[in-house]
């Protein structure tokens, strides 16, 4: 597992977050 593939995973996995929040946002959490 190289860095580039570590940083994409991660990237991925915040995006998902962020997207997570605002639909939990949407919903009046």
């Amino acid at each position: 597992m190289n860095k580039k593939s570590l940083y994409t995973l991660v990237k991925d996995l915040f995006n998902v977050l962020i997207a997570g929040r605002m639909i939990l946002a949407e919903l009046g959490f």
